[in-house]
């Protein structure tokens, strides 16, 4: 699971309980990255539409280094 941009922005900010200030954009999204072809395109599930998208690397380093390059992975 991957974290995504849908948009460069808009961006928020608030103060955490414990003083932290925190920061937000609100085209925040995650997909799954479920397989890589020989060609190089990216297996993509997308919840927001219940597709399978196929993404090329740049697209989807594009969109995620917008949220930090952040993922979970099984291992």
């Amino acid at each position: 699971m991957a974290w995504i941009g849908l948009s460069d922005g808009p961006y928020g900010t608030w103060i955490s309980p414990e003083g932290r200030r925190i920061r937000v954009n609100f085209g925040e999204h995650t997909v799954v990255v479920h397989g890589l072809r020989e060609d190089g395109l990216l297996l993509i599930s997308n919840p927001l539409v219940g597709t399978r998208e196929m993404w090329t690397q740049a697209q989807f380093e594009a969109r995620w280094r917008l949220l930090g390059r952040r993922a979970l992975s099984p291992r």
